[in-house]
């Protein structure tokens, strides 16, 4: 059973990480295939979570700006849609900025449910949201959001919608059947007239694209390699890092970014035992990220069961926030 204790400023707090045999079993399915690959989620350790963040505030990051210009300028008209005494659910909230700007415009949110793989954050950015916030009911959930989770209980105490707010285009790291597959967990929290508000990077040209996660820092090249780091502290995965470079790359006939670990060399994995060999040039697949024009959200919208409402965008539709309505 989930540990609902509660901290002293969150209405509860629960516990439900997926255990490190879970994250073992993941790594060696993803090693054992070809193309190989590796789970984004396990991009979220501690220190994962912070390069991420420092990610948002590189030049090339158009993502964070563009959606903080589009929740600034339709923050009320988000907010209309959403309506009185909401309850907000965030699944991946890591520092939970943008939902601080959607909760502010927002008349008498009733609850902001938190969820996040990364527990220490997780805690410390719901503890300062509800010390900051005080009139909002606010409750975390650790764990991960693409496994089923039990938000029930103690939750969804407001009167009004419940809308699932899942920013940051993170949608588009899924695979599309696994798109529709996560969507459709998130609606089985919600009920008619509830709603996702999703938001999607926009198709648009392949070097602004390409920039974007080939940063001039390194910062995104560090995110990615990290997860060999991660690996070596959560499994005890032998692995010589060295031995490993970042790429990523634009893919018109897919419409979506591949961020990979190339082998520098010949070398080898070791997690538990089993040993996985790479030749020199082979890649491990660690992300996609998949971009959307109108026309894709209708798809998956319906392959969901969800129906498109109002689409918000940024300047030069850089970036939208979807309203996907359960019907």
């Amino acid at each position: 059973m989930p540990d609902r204790s509660p901290s002293s400023t969150l209405a509860y707090l629960i516990e439900a990480e997926v255990p490190a045999s879970d994250f073992a079993a993941d790594v060696k399915a993803g090693l054992s295939v070809r193309p190989a690959t590796l789970p984004p989620k396990y991009f979220y350790d501690a220190r994962g979570a912070q390069l991420f963040h420092d990610i948002c505030d590189t030049p090339e990051y158009y993502v964070t700006r563009a959606e903080h210009e589009l929740l600034n300028t339709h923050a009320k008209a988000i907010a209309d849609a959403i309506g009185p005494h909401a309850n907000i659910i965030e699944p991946g909230s890591g520092a939970a900025e943008k939902v601080r700007v959607l909760l502010k415009a927002c008349e008498d949110p009733a609850e902001l449910t938190l969820i996040d793989i990364s527990r220490e954050q997780l805690e410390a950015v719901a503890s300062e949201l509800a010390e900051d916030m005080p009139a909002l009911r606010v409750g975390a959930v650790a764990g991960d959001f693409t496994a089923p989770l039990d938000l029930s209980g103690d939750m969804f105490a407001g009167a009004g919608k419940r809308v699932c707010f899942f920013p940051g285009g993170t949608i588009g790291n899924f695979a599309p059947d696994e798109q529709v597959t996560l969507l459709q967990h998130f609606k089985g929290f919600l009920r008619p007239g509830d709603a996702i508000l999703l938001g999607v990077d926009r198709i648009k040209d392949a070097a602004l694209l390409d920039a974007a996660y080939n940063d001039a820092e390194g910062l995104t090249a560090q995110f990615n390699l990290n997860i060999l780091s991660h690996m070596q502290a959560a499994l005890n995965a032998k692995i010589d890092t060295s031995a490993w470079e970042h790429a990523a790359f634009f893919s018109p006939s897919k419409g979506c970014i591949e961020m990979h670990l190339r082998a520098r060399r010949a070398t080898q994995i070791e997690v538990s035992g089993d040993v996985f060999a790479f030749d020199a040039g082979e890649t491990i697949k660690t992300e996609e990220s998949w971009k959307f024009d109108v026309s894709r959200l209708k798809s998956l919208g319906k392959k969901a069961g969800l129906k498109l409402g109002q689409v918000w965008s940024s300047e030069g539709e850089a970036f939208s926030l979807a309203w996907l309505e359960v019907t």
